[in-house]
């Protein structure tokens, strides 16, 4: 990677980097898992249902439930695991909600970031597994 961002051969859309950013964990065999909290669901009884369920808005885009063993907290402890929120290169607003998730989660131990474009998720994975990419 050079120091410019790349935009994802189909643009600069969220969508395209988190597709190009679940291609490069499935090729580094990296377990993860994408909650579903973006899907608009139009009928209403079943958005009650699917918050019964326990869907939160604000959840990060992508969740990566490994502990990492080998880079250390500042306190001698390791990371619970690694959430990503992706959002586009340029632009793209982190919600109020996502915030919060984020704060959340690195509070409960989590490395949780918000990364611009497939590059920086990337990079952020990197460094949190100590791997090339």
């Amino acid at each position: 990677m050079t120091g410019k961002k790349r935009i994802t051969r189909r643009g600069d859309y969220e969508y395209h980097h988190h597709i190009d950013f679940v291609a490069w964990l499935r090729s580094k065999n990296i377990l993860h898992f994408h909650p579903v909290n973006g899907v608009y669901v139009e009928a209403a009884w079943r958005r009650e249902q699917l918050k019964l369920q326990g869907l939160s808005p604000g959840v990060p885009d992508i969740i990566i439930p490994v502990p990492n063993r080998v880079r250390w907290v500042d306190d001698g402890s390791c990371y619970h695991g690694l959430a990503i929120e992706i959002k586009r290169v340029s632009g793209g607003v982190v919600s109020p909600a996502q915030k919060e998730w984020i704060e959340k989660l690195r509070e409960s131990g989590w490395k949780a970031d918000v990364c611009r474009g497939v590059d920086e998720a990337i990079k952020v994975s990197c460094e949190y597994f100590e791997i090339d990419p």
